[in-house]
C-alpha cells in the first residue's frame, strides 16, 4: 500500500479573536499539548470545569477497576461489587475514609497509597491553576463603536474615545494607534504594512473616566489623503488598531485591551457628544453617550 502523501492530509485549522477581528490560522492547532499549563489557562471556564470533572471521574474509575480486579484488596467489599469499589476509590482519592471499607491486603495498601499520592498532586495542581485563572486581571476598557474625523484647532483630526468600565483607577496608562493596510510592491509582492499613528497624547498618569485619543491628519500622517468612504465601499481591509495598557491599582497587575476600526466605522465630519457633566465638585460620566456623535458645526472665519 502506498504511503499517503503528507501534503494531501488536511491541515489543522484554528479560529481566534484579535479584538473584534476573527483570525483563521491554517496549519496550527488550537492547543499545544506539550504545554499543558498554557492549555489549562486557554480553556474557557465551562471547558476547564468539564476537563476537571472528566479527569476526576476517569482517575476514580481506573483505581476502582483495580480494586475490583483484585478481590480481597479492600475489606468489606463484596466480590463483583464495582459500584462500591468506585466509591471507595473516591474516598481514597479525597483522603476521606469513612471506616466501612479499608485496604485489607498488600495489594490494597499499594493501590491506596498510590492513589492518595495521585490525589494530593492532583489537588495541588488543580488548585494552583484555579487560583491563576481567578487571579488573572481583565481589562474593562470600553471603546466607542465608531471613530470620528473632525476639525480640531482647524486641523483634521482622528478621534477615538475610550472609557474605564470599573470604579477603580488604572495607573500609568499608555495608548498606541497603528494603521494597518495591504501593500503590494511594484514586483507584485503582497504584504500588510503597519504604520504608527502618532497620538497627540499617548500617556496619562491615571485613568478613571474617559480618554479621547487624537491623531492629527497632516502631511506626515499615514492617513493623509486616505479615502475612508472609498475604502469602506471596496472593503479593502484597511483598519486602525488601538491598544491601551496600564496597571490596575487594585490588583497591581498589568491590563491591556485591543480594539480596531475599519473604514466604515469612521464617521467623517462628526464629533463625539459630551459624556461628562460637572456640578460643583462632582463629575458624572454617562457611558450611554460613549458612542454618540453629531455632525460638527462649521466654524466661520
Amino acid at each position: 500500500m502506498q504511503k499517503e502523501d503528507d501534503s494531501q492530509k488536511p491541515l489543522p485549522t484554528t479560529t481566534t479573536r484579535l479584538g473584534q477581528l476573527t483570525v483563521t490560522r491554517i496549519g496550527t492547532r488550537r492547543f499545544d499539548w506539550s504545554d499543558p499549563y498554557h492549555v489549562a489557562l486557554s480553556l474557557t471556564w465551562p471547558s476547564f470545569l468539564g476537563a476537571v470533572f472528566v479527569y476526576y471521574i476517569s482517575v476514580n474509575l481506573i483505581f476502582g477497576a483495580l480494586y475490583f480486579a483484585f478481590p480481597g484488596s479492600v475489606a468489606n467489599l463484596a466480590a463483583g461489587d464495582f459500584i462500591n469499589a468506585f466509591f471507595f476509590s473516591v474516598e481514597t482519592f479525597a483522603t476521606v475514609g469513612y471506616g466501612a471499607m479499608a485496604p485489607h491486603s498488600l495489594m490494597g495498601h499499594i493501590l491506596s497509597t498510590t492513589q492518595i499520592l495521585v490525589g494530593l498532586l492532583s489537588t495541588a495542581v488543580i488548585t494552583g491553576i484555579l487560583f491563576v485563572r481567578l487571579a488573572r486581571p481583565n481589562a474593562r476598557f470600553v471603546f466607542a463603536d465608531k471613530a470620528v474625523v473632525c476639525r480640531f484647532d482647524g486641523i483634521p483630526t482622528l478621534m477615538i474615545r475610550v472609557a474605564h468600565g470599573r470604579s477603580n483607577l488604572i495607573q500609568d496608562v499608555t495608548a498606541r494607534a497603528t494603521y494597518v493596510c495591504e501593500y503590494v510592491s511594484p514586483e507584485g509582492i503582497s504584504t500588510y504594512a503597519n504604520q504608527e499613528l502618532k497620538l497627540v497624547r499617548d500617556r496619562i498618569p491615571v485613568f478613571g473616566l474617559s480618554w479621547t485619543l487624537m491623531h492629527v491628519i497632516d502631511e506626515a500622517s499615514p492617513l493623509w489623503g486616505f479615502d475612508f468612504e472609498a475604502d469602506a465601499q471596496a472593503q479593502i481591509g484597511a483598519r486602525i488598531m488601538i491598544m491601551v495598557s496600564g496597571t490596575d491599582d487594585t490588583l497591581t497587575a498589568p491590563v491591556f485591551a485591543l480594539h480596531h476600526y475599519t473604514a466604515d466605522q469612521v464617521q467623517l465630519g462628526h464629533q463625539f457628544v459630551d459624556m461628562m457633566e460637572r456640578v460643583g465638585n462632582r463629575i458624572s460620566m454617562n457611558l450611554n453617550n460613549l458612542s454618540q456623535t453629531r455632525p460638527q458645526a462649521s466654524v466661520e472665519t
